[in-house]
């Protein structure tokens, strides 16, 4: 004799499986962090595609390590716009405070800012078309175009800002592991 399936209650079900998509956005946001933080350990950004050529040949187990940080990146992206659709399909937008919005949409557009220079800083030849592409559009913009491509893309100065982050981290985590 089988018992009758007890059915689970809406409060108990939204609490598991509610936010399902933010949960999944949030751990693969948590994974590509990690991965990333791995990759720049071996990333030089004056050679960037001879240091991750350098990487995935010397190191069989960086390229799983880059597939997963580009995957994440992807599954986060998704699921986050799925999140925000979710929220958006049951209306509970109205019950969010204005700032809260505001904080949201720039973090969006954040999101894709950092996607798309992580797209760029491949340095193979498709991330160089993409650069210049982007460039292009930017400049193109009326009155502020061309200052946002000399601030969003890498010049000069905003490079030498990158390098210098960059090696302050890297000699940080040199200390931090090496003693």
């Amino acid at each position: 004799m089988s018992k009758p399936k007890e059915k689970i209650s809406p409060k108990i079900y939204s609490k598991l499986f509610g936010s399902t998509f933010g949960h999944i956005a949030f751990a693969s946001f948590f994974i590509a962090v990690l991965t990333g933080i791995f990759l720049a350990i071996f990333y030089n950004i004056h050679k960037p595609f001879d240091s991750i050529s350098m990487m995935l040949i010397a190191n069989p187990s960086a390229s799983f390590i880059r597939s997963l940080h580009y995957w994440s990146a992807q599954i986060f992206l998704v699921f986050i716009i799925l999140h925000i659709w979710d929220h958006l399909r049951k209306s509970t937008e109205m019950q969010v405070k204005k700032g809260v919005w505001v904080r949201l949409a720039i973090s969006i557009l954040a999101i894709f800012f950092v996607m798309l220079t992580g797209f760029i800083l491949k340095g193979d030849a498709d991330s160089n078309q993409a650069k210049r592409i982007l460039e292009t559009l930017l400049n193109d913009i009326p009155l502020i175009g061309s200052y946002l491509s000399f601030s969003l893309l890498f010049h000069f100065s905003v490079k030498l800002m990158i390098s210098s982050l960059y090696m302050s981290i890297t000699l940080q985590q040199q200390q931090y592991f090496c003693g």
